[in-house]
């Protein structure tokens, strides 16, 4: 039977179920499109949040609103609109969208937030054409768009968003002037208290949010323009859910208040680089004197016993020092060793919850599994044959740093956690590349040992990402950079140091011809499950399924590792034709799964 218009509530919950639910709202309850509220869920009390009113439900039964949580709505109309396309983009339940649109002193509690500005600025219609940034340094960048963002200030709000904490935290003390009086800092890390103060004072408008990917997702009602720098980072993407990319959310949000996009760092992305070809996005490249990038290749790096350092790499280094300077050297391995293994039986230590073996640490004289993070107590003697010594395998940093202070004792070492200028060698893992900043390290050379490491990845991309970490490597040293490699003859080497164009437009030649993005929608999806014989089961159904959707389907396949945090998990690949229609058929196609298994969905 129906009712009256706007006595029927629809709300969502933070829950991995995508469904509206329907509830009867009092016409005493002030409550509207936005606002949190009170309702009784599964015989317990929920926080909810309204993201629209129906006149008639088909609902028997049905609950009332217990109460309202907000003076205002905590979310705007715009904002429910901007869940609502973004949770068709990735595939996911519109409620976890919303939820994380709030911040987390208001997802449970029951607190009344302050009478907040939340008026949607209506801006005129026209066509606004995102552009990208292009400079080897972050300062030389934000002086290029400075003014921009002072324009928008006057009355209006900037967000800029960062790719890590360290990155917005540097960003923020470094501001000055009239921008850091307006400038507020928030990420996940705060406190919550805190945390919800800067949210408060985001939502008056007026503001320059200095952030990370949590920003966007905050952005107050006055906002006119969107920053995003060091575009090309991995960390821009969520690894939880719900799954996104922080790139894509920056279009779909510039272009729902129709305001400009300005995209910046060192090197665009793949797909940012076509829409700059294809004149769908302006190309600002900052002029700037080429550095030399020394490349050696040595197909032969290990000769005889497998040693880390060859003689040539020794007379290297010690040429260098002895010329005083400074060198960077980079190892692919974390912990001290690769595996811990019984020398007599041959049994390896192996994580509980995950399929990975455990490397030992010398920091916390424990094993550690490199996936999960759990940390175990490892005996001498193995527990299997009660015979034989746990011994470590292979060479992790820890271990690099015992070796070259031997080789080198009268110098001065430090790995990049004690970095500092007085040391002589900085040993680190290729991650030093995405926590690069416009500071002087006062370092002269990087050795890049077994480069081959990166383009060993199953990933399409791995062969632009080492692209980008070699040449963010050559911007953080002053004379050049060693790269070992026993594939001298791969077509990366052509490329690395010459004009970056050249490598862009190789990579876009073969993902042309082999169907890859950006010329495709690429699509993974990953089940995830404790019963590895039902989770297998499902994922050889969804694969079948798929096919009759897709023009290629690859898998199931095991993930690696195969089992992780107590979860085994198989993964399938598809690539669709670049309609608007293959999201929803997607889908639809999951409903069923998701009652069996855990699904990550992966859009590209």
């Amino acid at each position: 039977m129906g009712m009256e218009k706007e006595m029927i509530a629809k709300v969502v919950f933070n829950l991995g179920v995508n469904k509206e639910f329907d509830y009867y709202l009092s016409s005493s309850l002030n409550a509207k499109v936005g606002s949190r509220v009170r309702v009784e869920f599964n015989k317990n009390i929920r926080t909810a949040v309204i993201v629209s009113f129906s006149k008639k439900t088909e609902v028997k039964g049905i609950k009332p609103v217990l109460s309202c949580l907000d003076a205002q709505p905590s979310l705007s109309r715009e904002h429910i609109d901007f869940a609502r396309r973004l949770s068709k983009e990735y595939i996911c339940p519109l409620g976890e969208i919303v939820f994380m649109m709030l911040p987390p002193f208001l997802r449970k509690k029951s607190y009344f937030t302050e009478n907040i500005l939340n008026s949607t600025k209506k801006r005129p219609k026209e066509a606004i054409v995102p552009v990208f940034v292009k400079s080897n340094s972050f300062h030389k960048r934000f002086s290029i768009y400075k003014k921009d963002i002072t324009a928008a200030l006057r009355g209006n709000s900037v967000i800029l968003c960062l790719p890590t904490v360290e990155h917005a935290e540097r960003v923020f003390c470094d501001i000055d002037g009239e921008l850091k009086n307006r400038a507020v800092l928030i990420h996940s890390y705060q406190r919550q208290k805190e945390h919800y103060r800067n949210w408060l004072r985001i939502k008056k408008g007026n503001v320059f949010i200095v952030s990370t990917r949590l920003g966007l997702f905050y952005y107050p009602a006055d906002l006119s323009l969107i920053v995003v720098e060091e575009e090309n980072s991995h960390y821009y993407f969520n690894p939880e859910r719900p799954y996104y990319q922080l790139i894509d959310v920056a279009k779909i949000l510039a272009r729902l208040k129709n305001i400009p996009l300005i995209l910046s760092g060192d090197y665009p992305r793949i797909s940012t680089y076509k829409e700059c070809k294809d004149k769908k996005m302006f190309l600002i490249e900052k002029k700037e004197e080429k550095k030399n990038l020394k490349v050696l290749h040595f197909s032969n790096f290990y000769k005889g016993r497998k040693r880390i350092f060859t003689p040539f790499t020794i007379e290297l280094i010690r040429k260098n020092l002895e010329e005083g300077k400074k060198i960077l050297i980079l190892w692919n391995k974390n912990n001290f060793c690769s595996f811990l293994k019984c020398n007599n039986c041959g049994y390896i230590p192996m994580c509980l919850k995950c399929s990975s073996h455990l490397r030992i640490s010398l920091d916390e004289n424990k094993g550690v599994c490199s996936w999960c993070g759990a940390v175990y107590d490892i005996e001498k003697m193995c527990k299997m044959c009660s015979s034989g010594y746990i011994r470590p395998i292979g060479v992790g940093i820890e271990r690099l740093e015992a070796i070259t202070k031997r080789i080198f004792p009268e110098y001065k070492i430090a790995r990049l956690k004690s970095l500092n200028t007085d040391a002589d060698i900085v040993l680190s893992i290729p991650k030093v590349a995405n926590y690069l900043y416009d500071y002087d390290y006062n370092l002269n050379i990087a050795l890049v040992l077994d480069a081959d490491h990166m383009l060993s990845s199953s990933d399409y991309n791995a062969t632009y990402s080492t692209f980008i970490y070699l040449r963010k490597i050559s911007n953080l040293v002053k004379d050049g950079v060693y790269i070992f490699t026993h594939n001298p003859g791969y077509y990366l080497w052509n490329y690395i140091s010459g004009e970056w164009k050249y490598f862009y437009g190789k990579e876009l030649r073969l993902r042309k011809e082999f169907n890859f993005p950006p010329y495709v929608r690429l699509v993974k999806i990953t089940l995830r499950a404790r019963n590895e014989n039902k989770l297998s089961n499902h994922a050889n159904s969804l694969y079948n399924n798929l096919r009759e959707h897709s023009f290629c389907v690859l898998g199931p396949f095991k993930e690696f590792p195969f089992k992780m945090r107590g979860l085994y998990r198989y993964s399938i690949v598809a690539k669709f034709k670049k309609s608007k229609s293959f999201l929803k058929d997607i889908n639809l196609l999951l409903e069923h799964y998701r009652r069996y298994s855990k699904i990550a969905v992966v859009v590209e």
